[in-house]
Parts: C-alpha cells; structure tokens; sequence
C-alpha cells in the first residue's frame, strides 16, 4: 500500500489543530512556533493524528512559504513535497505569480524537494527583505507561476 491512503492533506482554518500540528517539532526544537494569523495553513493527518503542517502568506501577487515541518518518524514519505504541491495549487487558484520561501543552509531534503517541485535558488527582491531580515545561513528559493506550470 502506498503512502497516499496513509496520510491525508487537508487545508486547515482552525489554530489549535495548527497548534497541535506544530508542538512536537517546536518542543523538539526542530522548527520555531508561527504565529496562525495571517496565513493559509494545511495540515497532514495520520488517521486522527495531525503529524504535519505547512503555512503560506499570500500578498498580491507574490507567496511566501512560512514554514513546513513533518513529524520526524513521518519523514520519507514525500510528505513534504505533498505539502509544496498542494500550496502551489492553491497559489495558483488565486493569482500568485511568484512563490518565495527559504531553507536552513544544509537542510539538503527540503532543498531537494524544493527543487523537485521546480524551485530555484534566488536572491529576494528589496520589497521581501524585510520579511526574511535577520535570517542568516539560508538559501533563498523562488519559483514562478504560469498558467501551464
């Protein structure tokens, strides 16, 4: 059996699923808390256990991936690159040219699946430097939206 049947994504508006989505990994010290307002978020459920998360911020014409992070006994699954996937189309759906994110230099999975989903390494633009200001030791993505990709 595939993972597919496995595991569900599901786009999610309610902040203590978030919530709870988000404590193993911020407890574990893998990823840092986001704040739920002002964003879109998905969630990935194991039967009735939520075991992954991912966020995005849209403004006009251009998205920002806030965070995704995947239970670590959850990991290999393509979880990840279902959570990417499902938050293009969703940018897509409603205008978004232009998708920005980051990864932790050296976090070669998430820049593989970035890069499977077609994201290239970029500089960010002035007008998002100030959302990422202060980050060091990053690599910076981006990925541009058309009509057929």
């Amino acid at each position: 059996m595939g993972t597919r049947g496995v595991y569900q994504v599901k786009r999610c508006h309610d902040e203590e699923i978030v919530s709870a989505a988000q404590k193993p990994l911020v407890d574990s010290g893998d990823l840092p808390y986001v704040e739920f307002e002002n964003r879109e978020w998905w969630v990935v459920w194991s039967g009735e256990k939520p075991v992954g998360y991912a966020g995005m911020k849209i403004w006009e014409d251009y998205a920002w991936f806030s965070i995704c992070g995947v239970i670590p006994v959850h990991r290999g699954h393509g979880l990840q690159k279902r959570l990417i996937s499902v938050r293009v189309r969703h940018a897509k759906k409603v205008g978004v040219k232009v998708i920005y994110t980051y990864t932790i230099n050296g976090n070669h999975p998430s820049s593989c699946s970035l890069i499977r989903r077609h994201f290239v390494l970029c500089t960010p633009p002035d007008r998002h430097y100030g959302q990422w200001a202060g980050k060091r030791d990053v690599l910076y993505w981006q990925r541009t939206l058309t009509k057929g990709g």
